[in-house]
């Protein structure tokens, strides 16, 4: 009896310091970038990815860093909402939208965050007068442990749109400064920021590790490269690619006694290192299934004729994008960014060879009246710092001398001012804040008149003079 008594009371004391273990091991995943690439077999791939990874912490926090809906012919045909329902079907804790969040407006993107069913983060956003559930962080207790999670969208997304906007963005260090002071009365146990930003892209995150330490995770995204690495005395960063290709893994092991982090590891797990035997144990919802039943439909529409063939390989694809942007806007002239992907319309033309040829849909239009010295200025400036062939003018051309490089524009007609419709992706990617090009279209009152929705102009331009032959 007496042994079995001390058997017991081993067993209790046992169990009882198991149960006191002051170190609790919190599990953060991560995702960015996916832009829509959302297909059944994409998203069985990462919600499989996922649904292991809480197998093995049900209490693990899953964060999404941006640029999720947007980028694919379903996510275009949704509206971006096949992203919100992902989201929503993983039971994402945090969503922190990224710049291609607001490529169609912000009211649609009020209404993707009004749909997803978690918080989402923005600290560096003035929403002004609209209303929408958006935090600069949250507080959340995983295993008695209270994590602060701070939010940052992209940051100089004040250089893609215009001053009578009704939002305005904050760059990343002076947010933190106006933010950390709050975070700190809330005594987290830990801080994690996660932000639509690259810590490749610039030394800005580095000086908020620096100046913050108690910040111990960053979830990275926007450059759609695989990081992981340690910024200022121990603050990790990961970030997991893009395109549903795989998901970030940190474990922050946190000790309660101490009240401190005493290890933090981090590992992206890749979707192809999955096993191709063992099926995944997620499968997509009725609603994901739908939105990628009806995007295959509306993709294979045919909705123009062409005897001739336009393609992304000269520049006949150019002056089709020219053609129907004059058309729409009744410009004098166009400058135009053109797409990155190769597309070719040859006889038949869908909507999905449309949306291949110009998948973007960063501000629409832009249409603007520019003096002859504006224009001037505007074109030196986007011809000699782009790549070649980064942007491509219609209605008129330019030379450039060989020997100084100066550019000169060649014009139909010489006038005083010029209407001109300029592609907002050309907009979007002048580069840096003090750029001519959007300097001289911000500074224009009344402001540029801005024709939102490029496949809109594009679709009417193909049913209008590539219409489908009578039966």
């Amino acid at each position: 009896m007496n042994r079995l008594i001390f058997a017991l009371l081993c067993f209790l004391l046992a169990t009882g310091a198991c149960l006191a273990d002051p170190v609790r091991s919190i599990t953060i995943l991560t995702t960015t970038d996916i832009h829509a690439h959302l297909t059944e077999t994409e998203i069985t791939r990462l919600g499989g990815i996922l649904t292991e990874a809480r197998k093995a912490d049900p209490q693990a926090v899953l964060i999404d860093c941006g640029d999720t809906v947007i980028g694919t012919y379903v996510g275009h045909s949704s509206r971006g909402m096949v992203g919100i329902q992902y989201l929503n079907d993983l039971g994402y804790d945090f969503w922190i939208p990224g710049n291609h969040e607001f490529d169609r407006g912000l009211p649609l993107l009020l209404e993707q965050i009004r749909a997803y069913r978690g918080q989402t983060l923005m600290a560096n956003l003035d929403l002004k007068r609209n209303r929408a559930d958006v935090a600069p962080f949250r507080i959340i207790e995983r295993k008695g442990v209270r994590i602060a999670v701070i939010g940052l969208t992209y940051p100089t997304l004040n250089r893609f749109y215009f001053a009578d906007e009704d939002f305005e963005l904050f760059d990343l260090e002076p947010t933190m400064d106006r933010i950390m002071p709050e975070v700190r009365r809330a005594e987290p146990d830990i801080v994690i920021l996660a932000c639509h930003y690259g810590s490749n892209q610039s030394d800005k995150l580095l000086r908020i590790a620096q100046k913050y330490p108690e910040i111990k995770l960053i979830a990275a995204g926007h450059t759609h490269k695989i990081i992981r690495e340690t910024l200022g005395t121990d603050t990790r960063v990961l970030q997991p690619g893009c395109h549903a290709g795989g998901v970030g893994r940190a474990v922050i092991q946190y000790d309660t006694a101490r009240k401190k982090a005493v290890q933090i590891t981090t590992e992206y797990i890749s979707g192809d290192a999955a096993p191709k035997a063992v099926a995944s144990p997620y499968r997509p919802s009725a609603e994901i299934r739908a939105f990628n039943a009806d995007a295959e439909r509306d993709a294979g529409v045919v909705i123009g004729h062409t005897s001739r063939r336009i393609s992304t390989r000269d520049d006949s694809m150019a002056r089709f994008f020219g053609e129907a942007f004059l058309r729409a806007t009744g410009a004098d002239l166009a400058l135009i960014s053109p797409p990155v992907r190769d597309a070719v319309f040859e006889n038949d033309i869908t909507r999905g060879d449309l949306f291949s040829a110009y998948p973007f849909e960063q501000g629409g239009v832009v249409v603007v009246t520019l003096t002859r010295d504006e224009l001037q200025e505007i074109v030196r400036e986007q011809f000699l710092s782009g790549k070649p062939g980064s942007q491509l003018p219609y209605g008129f051309s330019v030379k450039r001398d060989g020997k100084d490089g100066a550019v000169q524009l060649v014009l139909p007609k010489q006038q005083d001012s010029y209407r001109c419709a300029i592609t907002g992706r050309m907009v979007r990617k002048a580069r840096g804040r003090k750029s001519r090009l959007f300097a001289i279209i911000n500074a224009k009152s009344p402001q540029p008149v801005i024709l939102e929705s490029v496949p809109k102009i594009l679709l009417d331009y193909v049913k209008a003079v590539y219409p489908v032959p009578a039966p």
